[in-house]
């Protein structure tokens, strides 16, 4: 490429909206709140272990929509392991998202020991309602719409064929990242997601001690006394924690993503 094509490409000065970190749309978008267990032949699957006495949970598949991610929490089964009652997980990756009410799911049976064998409990959850939560740190910047989740993986590291009508398109630009735990106690700071290229600038409104993100690059940086009225010259997907230095300022209101 040309020094003139690089230095088009590359800056990305201008900014064409501005939008407060509150006001971005939430992690969990369309997730499952709660859901039905449906009754029928063969449904329930085989070798299914409870998660109140192991703390096991379960993924899902979802072969007729496009929402991914929910987890499930086996809460009773039969002699062979078999589900007869589950709930969505507790916790902030669960809910998975863009779902729909009605959607059914099977329940991936995982691997657990070499004594144990087991059956996917097909078509086995439906959807009954949904859940929507505002922006929180770790949630990415980009648009629902625009968000790939990272690929489901069973216990033996198998990739698991979850549908996604995105996932061949522009994956040079997808990167797959993590704010891992202990920065803020945010509704994903724990979960993996996976993003379009580009990334926001920032500008803040207010001096931050701290202010923790997820670069373009999929790397987390820590800036440390950011004045006021500060451009920073980054492109991030998310902020992870952000500490003012002054008590009673809310960085969700003062920060902007530029796109």
């Amino acid at each position: 490429m040309s020094v003139i094509g690089t230095t088009l490409k590359q800056p990305r000065v201008f900014a064409h909206d501005a939008v407060a970190l509150q006001d971005l749309p939430g992690c969990v978008y369309a997730g499952v709140k709660s859901i039905d267990i449906l009754t029928g032949p063969d449904t329930s699957g085989t070798g299914f272990e409870l998660n109140i006495t192991n703390g096991k949970t379960y993924q899902t598949l979802n072969p007729d929509g496009t929402g991914s991610g929910a987890v499930i929490c086996v809460t009773a089964i039969g002699p062979n392991g078999e589900i007869t009652s589950a709930e969505i997980c507790q916790g902030s990756c669960s809910p998975g998202s863009s779902y729909s009410e009605g959607d059914i799911l099977t329940v991936v049976w995982e691997e657990s020991n070499t004594y144990t064998s087991g059956t996917n409990a097909d078509n086995l959850v439906q959807v009954e309602s949904l859940v929507f939560l505002p922006w929180d740190y770790g949630c990415p910047f980009s648009p629902m719409e625009n968000r790939l989740t990272i690929d489901e993986i069973d216990a033996l590291g198998n990739v698991l064929p979850v549908d996604n009508s995105l996932k061949a398109f522009k994956q040079k630009d997808i990167v797959k990242w993590n704010c891992k735990e202990g920065e803020e106690p945010g509704q994903s700071a724990g979960c993996d997601w996976a993003t379009f290229n580009p990334g926001a600038a920032l500008y803040v409104g207010a001096a931050m001690d701290s202010l923790t993100v997820i670069m373009e690059s999929g790397s987390k940086a820590t800036y440390t006394n950011v004045p006021a009225g500060s451009f920073m010259p980054v492109l991030c997907l998310t902020v992870c924690a952000a500490k003012a230095n002054e008590e009673g300022v809310d960085p969700k209101e003062v920060i902007l993503a530029l796109f």
